[in-house]
């Protein structure tokens, strides 16, 4: 079994953020977008797929976790296009 799984309470919530950015969580969004924008975290996304994909590795074995990653992926290039316009949004003085 997954540690994250085993340990949801833990892991349901932010650990990576600090207080100042659960405040403001679009500081983040801006930082990231400042880093990655979004071709290249699409590409990078793609990457990470098609390398659990091809690989030989036997947790990648099962055709069903596979489909898994590839539904993960689209909905975490959803997620992130979902932000990328917010950013874009609490960006325009026009809004």
């Amino acid at each position: 079994m997954s540690y994250y799984l085993d340990n949801s309470e833990l892991f349901n919530q932010p650990i990576r953020l600090s207080i100042q950015e659960r405040e403001q969580p679009l500081t983040v969004v801006r930082e990231y977008f400042k880093d990655y924008p979004l071709s290249d975290t699409r590409h990078t996304l793609w990457e990470i797929v098609s390398a659990c994909l091809i690989s030989d590795a036997p947790q990648f074995d099962d055709p069903h976790k596979r489909d898994d990653l590839l539904a993960f992926y689209a909905r975490t290039e959803e997620l992130i296009e979902a932000m990328h316009i917010i950013k874009e949004k609490a960006d325009d003085p026009q809004s």
